[in-house]
């Protein structure tokens, strides 16, 4: 089983990186850094890539695993379909600020909602957590995936 944790070049990502690598220590889990496929904006590789880079030297230091994997994030069926192979049983990603923690919020739960309708998942709970810098805020969403709406 895995923690994965979202790696955007945001100012958030160390933030998430702690929460990733301290989760999967007290569970000994692997990290598995995502990034996204797609290309970045001028300026966002050096970003992305200093991000990867303390997320590759905290994992080390405390003795966990860490896979990276560069895959279309915005790719719904693409992104479960890797949460399910690597059985995540957690999702991290960082928040800048409020607004940007609203609008993470918001993305995480159509995931969990696709989660809820993916047939083929088979993990008993998946978590999400939103991490914001500075220690203002931590969201933590899980247990079990939504029940789907209907309609």
């Amino acid at each position: 089983m895995g923690i994965a944790v979202l790696l955007t070049g945001n100012q958030a990502d160390r933030h998430a990186v702690d929460h990733a690598v301290s989760l999967a220590r007290r569970t000994d889990d692997t990290v598995f850094g995502l990034r996204d496929r797609r290309p970045a904006a001028a300026g966002q590789e050096t970003s992305l890539g200093h991000s990867l880079a303390i997320l590759l030297r905290e994992a080390d230091a405390c003795g966990v695993a860490v896979e990276c994997h560069d895959l279309p994030v915005e790719e719904e069926r693409e992104l479960i379909a890797f949460l399910r192979q690597h059985r995540i049983r957690c999702l991290v990603v960082g928040a800048d600020d409020r607004s940007e923690e609203r609008r993470v919020g918001r993305w995480l739960e159509d995931v969990r909602r696709a989660i809820a309708r993916d047939q083929d998942w088979a993990m008993r709970s998946f978590w999400t957590m939103i991490a914001v810098p500075g220690g203002t805020s931590t969201t933590a969403s899980g247990d079990r995936a939504p029940p789907v709406p209907d309609g």
